[in-house]
């Protein structure tokens, strides 16, 4: 039985659509071109057709959103067989990372995994048809062609066939979605801005170079191997005050609906009944990913390549872990090919250390008040992402109109 259609509505080849929407093929209603491959492929010349630089399928693939100006990302190869897009341009890429549209706002020449999009205008607004090919991106690499690496041709992307309203309508739903755009984005700066606080407030603050309230009264600074540190505080190898331990195999222990988290050096892979340490721990890996820290202060176990510590209990163990934050681990990795720390030489590092576990423990409040506002900022980040990817699937359908 055929499912009822809401009135003022009708079924069309892309489902049900308001009934004064029409649908049509993206090659009826715009030309398509697609990019060029420069040749010769690394040749150091590229100021040829007015300076432009080309843009690759890799500069799509370093972009944290759809909508960039990719300047940074330019790629200075080849001068033959270009095909230029001016700054207001809209193109989409059609290899590896298939169906993200890009608005450069700046000059460029496009690679041969984009196509650019030209004389819609009459029939779309840029960004109404922009938001249109980022809902279908999501389901676009399920349409492209298969081999090493997914990819569309101009046939296909000519053949995606896109609801139209009204452009006042048009106008309307990219406007709305472009206002949570702009909210997302506002939001993402706001992040990176408490990050670089972050960093900043955790240079001062785990050197000694600014004091807490209630701490250093009266006290100077002095003279150490690692430069000017407070008079009170003492410089310590990490092996003073941990010791690091190997993590183990999980296959005999690993359990669905475990009560314990295994870590790895990506975080949770999977759950027992056992754990390797019950006390707050700082990690690191032992190999492969040897630069991204972990804090737990409930139990765990630990994989073979992830090293895990116990702590000296007259120490803090979240100062600890943001100490290791500070540390350039790579410049530590002793191997020459997959990167590799030793427990020896973590234990060997020296730092400053306050001399009371006081100290310490209110500058990792400080800095857990800061790690909490950002986690927030990126919960909301994530709420408003979802609000929107619900927006673009019911405005772009008609399912809810704002005209």
């Amino acid at each position: 039985m055929e499912k009822h259609i809401p009135k003022g509505y009708k079924k069309t080849e892309v489902g049900v659509i308001p009934e004064d929407w029409v649908v049509t093929s993206l090659k009826k209603i715009s030309v398509i071109k697609r990019g060029a491959s420069p040749r010769p492929i690394n040749s150091p010349r590229w100021f040829s057709n007015q300076g432009r630089g080309w843009v690759r399928i890799s500069d799509v693939t370093k972009a944290n959103t759809y909508l960039m100006n990719v300047s940074q990302h330019l790629s200075p190869i080849g001068e033959q067989n270009s095909v230029a897009v001016e700054a207001s341009d809209l193109i989409m890429s059609i290899c590896a990372t298939v169906g993200v549209p890009i608005i450069l706002g700046i000059p460029a020449c496009i690679h041969d995994g984009f196509v650019l999009f030209k004389n819609y205008e009459q029939i779309l607004e840029k960004m109404f048809f922009f938001y249109f090919l980022k809902n279908y991106s999501s389901s676009a690499s399920s349409k492209g062609q298969s081999g090493t690496q997914k990819n569309l041709n101009t046939s296909i992307v000519g053949n995606i066939l896109i609801p139209v309203p009204q452009k006042t309508e048009q106008k309307a739903i990219a406007t709305a979605l472009s206002d949570v755009d702009n909210l997302i984005t506002s939001l993402e700066q706001l992040i990176e801005k408490k990050k670089a606080i972050k960093q900043g407030t955790m240079q001062e603050l785990l050197t000694g170079r600014r004091r807490l309230k209630g701490f250093g009264k009266g006290k100077g600074h002095k003279q150490t191997e690692l430069g000017m540190i407070p008079e009170d505080w003492e410089i310590k190898s990490f092996g003073d005050v941990l010791s690091v331990k190997h993590g183990k195999s999980q296959k005999e222990v690993e359990i669905e609906n475990g009560k314990y988290p295994i870590l790895a050096t990506g975080g949770i892979i999977g759950w027992s009944n056992s754990y390797l340490a019950n006390t707050p721990s700082v990690l690191i890996g032992r190999k492969g990913t040897i630069d991204k820290p972990q804090y737990m202060d409930t139990p765990f176990w630990t994989v073979d390549t992830l090293f895990y510590t116990e702590i000296n209990p007259s120490n803090c163990a979240k100062y600890l872990y943001y100490l290791f934050k500070l540390i350039p681990w790579y410049s530590y990795n002793e191997a020459s090919g997959v990167p590799s720390l030793n427990a020896t030489t973590i234990e060997k590092i020296r730092k400053a250390f306050p001399s009371t576990k006081r100290e310490q423990e209110v500058i990792s409040e400080a800095l857990t008040l800061i790690d909490s506002e950002i986690e927030n900022l990126e919960a909301k980040v994530d709420k408003y992402k979802q609000i929107k990817q619900g927006m673009m699937q019911n405005l772009l359908t008609g399912r809810i109109r704002l005209v």
